[in-house]
């Protein structure tokens, strides 16, 4: 019996496929690692500019004097999703709209996320008219884009979702800006 553990012990025939086994596992654990978190900020960067490019209509006031009628929150959603390439379902997005007078009376960004740490929904219906939450012309504007992104979380080591659970990462952007004299 000696001699079977022996001669087992000398042998090298299948070591290369025994170290490819270990090595290979936590090497694709790493690739698909780097890809999810690239991914997850690309994403976040489209989203940012997407809302850039959608906020600009109010900051200008064309979004209260469309051919069709004033702009609602439903069409700033869809328009916010559109520029991004299908990397976010327009049914996730939600959109927190203020406004204020001064940049003084801005005291804080509104929130994302409720207490319980699920993402809240947007403030006004999709029916609702911008010019609800963002005001007229030359005041402080604020709009913040939420989104819980699934993706990362797909990844089970990863462990990175943050809200609903822990079941979604959240996407967060932040426009702040001062509406012109249109």
């Amino acid at each position: 019996m000696a001699q079977v553990f022996c001669r087992f012990g000398r042998a090298r025939d299948g070591a290369t496929a025994i170290e490819f086994a270990m090595v290979v596992t936590p090497f694709l654990m790493l690739v698909f690692g780097v890809i999810g978190i690239g991914l997850f900020f690309f994403t976040e960067t489209v989203l940012d500019q997407a809302l850039n490019a959608s906020a600009r209509q109010i900051r200008t006031g064309q979004s209260h004097q469309t051919a069709t009628g004033e702009l609602t929150v439903g069409d700033l959603k869809k328009d916010v999703c559109g520029r991004t390439a299908g990397l976010i379902s327009c049914g996730k997005l939600s959109l927190i709209i203020q406004n204020s007078d001064t940049w003084d009376n801005v005291t804080t960004i509104p929130s994302c996320t409720n207490t319980s740490g699920s993402v809240v929904g947007s403030n006004y219906a999709d029916t609702i008219p911008v010019s609800t939450g963002a005001g007229g012309r030359e005041r402080v504007v604020i709009i913040v884009a939420c989104y819980p992104w699934e993706l990362l979380t797909s990844i089970p080591y990863l462990g990175l979702g943050n809200v609903n659970g822990g079941s979604a990462q959240l996407i967060q952007s932040v426009m702040a800006f001062k509406s012109e004299p249109y």
